[in-house]
């Protein structure tokens, strides 16, 4: 059974406990850190760090720790098990499923405060997927960047720009509540503006 274990967030690194001598205490990144003398005698063993950017959620079993990050529209999630004796082992990651329960009625709820968050609607990510057909990565990854939304009346209202590329890869995106209907702009890197629904001219 796993005893106690040291997650330490800022490098990504599993430290694990085999000390030989008495329990040890000390201060590490400003947290106090007890490391407890394990059955097996032995050095203390360093895991990782881990090869992401994207925060980690930890799942502990009796015998081993599970490691992911978050899948998104165009990424699946990135997952690791470590046990005491084999490290850490890199294993497939879950895909993104958007989540059937939730759609344009969830929508009035008015919890939603980033455009991202829209692709986790079932009925309105399966529409924005379509309304942006070729271009269908290139806007979750606009619509998963810098930004954020808000309530005007019936009606979401976001506004995002792609990673390090604000003012230059950008998006909008109008949920109307009340006819359940979407309207998509995005601007891709050094192109035009492209809008769903066209508009006439």
């Amino acid at each position: 059974m796993i005893r106690k274990i040291l997650l330490v967030s800022s490098i990504g690194s599993l430290l694990t406990t085999a000390v030989a001598a008495a329990e040890v205490d000390m201060t590490m990144f400003g947290h106090h850190v007890s490391i407890t003398k394990a059955a097996e005698q032995g050095n203390p063993r360093l895991d990782g760090p881990l090869d992401t950017c994207f925060g980690v959620r930890v799942d502990r079993s009796a015998e081993s720790l599970t490691l992911s990050t978050a899948p998104t529209p165009n990424k699946a999630g990135e997952k690791w098990i470590w046990t005491a004796s084999d490290g850490l082992k890199a294993v497939q990651g879950d895909k993104f499923v958007a989540d059937s329960s939730k759609g344009w009625a969830q929508l009035r709820e008015r919890t939603a405060s980033h455009p991202s968050e829209l692709l986790d609607y079932v009925e309105i990510g399966n529409e924005i997927a379509s309304m942006a057909g070729p271009d269908r990565e290139l806007v979750n990854d606009i619509l998963m960047g810098v930004g954020s939304g808000e309530f005007k009346g019936d009606y979401f209202v976001g506004l995002t720009c792609s990673r390090h590329m604000c003012l230059d890869q950008e998006g909008l995106v109008i949920a109307d509540m009340q006819n359940k209907k979407i309207y998509l702009a995005w601007k891709p890197s050094g192109q035009k503006i492209k809008v769903s629904p066209p508009v006439k001219e």
